[in-house]
């Protein structure tokens, strides 16, 4: 499944800027669109609003539900239809493999000079060419792990994290967990258990998303027996965290965006449902960054000009900072700016903004070794 930028121009290099690409007034042909293809949440209406009058432009966005919904649509031919487009983990390299995506003038994104260690190129290479690292193909914007969220009244735990077996072996006898209805996660985070369970996770290159034969078949053996606890599968963030706030769900794996929103509001005093949320339970986790890309597509020079400034306005340190009290944890620090909130310190340890280094050892997101193996998989998972 809710995330700078170099700083807002001075109005007089915004005049200048439309001085040289004068609009024709009641034409809206000749105001250039910037069209971007994310995940919704990122569609903050203000920081659209201020980028378009500061450029003299309009800015268009459009959603999908994963890495996998976009991809098909850019394959597809829908590069041709959008100037950005947004991805995590290892996507990034698929897309510019295959052409959909170009590299990008990381001269032009000024405000990369704030993003934490972690996620810069030497740290988190995913962000450039596979085979030519000096070419930088996607910006780190927000990042996390597929965890799991739990409600601290219903589950208790010992030790530091929790077991995947809660979540796929559980022996507590009541329908209320829930997953997402996306198969690629499921069946990932079921391939760590398996792996795990079968000692073979250790062996080099391993990846849920590589999973062996054995692996998989122990994983589709595990996601049958999860569906003795589920309650429901949600389709949108939206619906899960209903169900956490109304506790018919009490664990869910997750991208940690619902659980930050509800522990905002208990330390608020506007709920008392307690949740953790766990990065990487006892077997593995899965992580994700999700970035920023240019699409490879015919475009004027002022187009290009727009693609690179929306990447940097949306790292400027105020929009990030919306970001992060949206629930969503920014690849730009904004520590010293959250502090100054009201319970700007407890956002922090809630946004595990102090704990950056932890997304070296979870799983990134990556697409499936053999796609149409999964998707049996999960089709028999369903049908069961």
């Amino acid at each position: 499944m809710n995330n700078t930028r170099r700083g807002f121009l001075k109005s007089a290099a915004a005049g200048a800027s439309l001085l040289a690409f004068p609009a024709i007034v009641g034409c809206s042909r000749q105001i250039p669109r910037v069209k971007w293809l994310g995940w919704k949440y990122y569609d903050d209406p203000t920081v659209k609003g201020e980028f378009e009058e500061i450029h003299g432009c309009k800015v268009e966005a459009s959603y999908f539900d994963g890495n996998s919904e976009a991809y098909a649509r850019l394959a597809s031919g829908g590069a041709e239809d959008f100037d950005l487009v947004m991805g995590d983990g290892y996507w990034p390299r698929l897309y510019f493999k295959n052409n959909l995506v170009q590299s990008i003038d990381i001269d032009r994104i000024e405000n990369y000079g704030g993003i934490y260690p972690d996620f810069n190129a030497e740290n988190f290479p995913l962000t450039q060419a596979e085979n030519d690292l000096s070419k930088t193909i996607a910006i780190p914007n927000c990042w996390g792990g597929y965890g799991l969220t739990y409600n601290t009244k219903h589950i208790q735990i010992t030790g530091d994290h929790i077991s995947l077996n809660q979540l796929f072996k559980s022996t507590l006898g009541n329908k209320n967990f829930s997953t997402s209805a996306r198969y690629e996660e499921n069946i990932a985070l079921a391939g760590v258990l398996a792996a795990h369970d079968l000692g073979s996770i250790d062996r080099e290159g391993f990846s849920p998303y590589d999973l062996t034969a054995a692996e998989l078949n122990l994983a589709e053996e595990l996601l049958m027996q999860q569906k003795k606890s589920l309650y429901k599968r949600w389709h949108e963030e939206a619906t899960l965290e209903k169900w956490l706030r109304d506790e018919s769900v009490v664990l869910s794996p997750e991208w940690s965006g619902m659980y930050r929103r509800i522990e905002f509001d208990r330390l608020a005093g506007q709920t008392s449902v307690h949740l953790k949320h766990d990065l990487k339970p006892i077997e593995g986790g899965l992580g994700w960054v999700d970035t920023w890309m240019i699409t490879r597509k015919e475009r004027s020079k002022r187009l290009m000009d727009l693609s690179h400034e929306w990447i940097n306005f949306r790292l400027k340190k105020a929009n990030m900072l919306k970001v992060a009290q949206d629930g969503w944890s920014p690849c730009i620090d904004v520590r010293s700016e959250l502090s100054q909130t009201t319970d700007g310190e407890r956002h922090i340890e809630t946004l595990f903004l102090n704990r950056t280094a932890e997304i070296k050892g979870l799983y990134q997101f990556k697409n499936p070794s053999d796609n149409r193996a999964w998707t049996d998989v999960w089709n028999r998972v369903l049908t069961s």
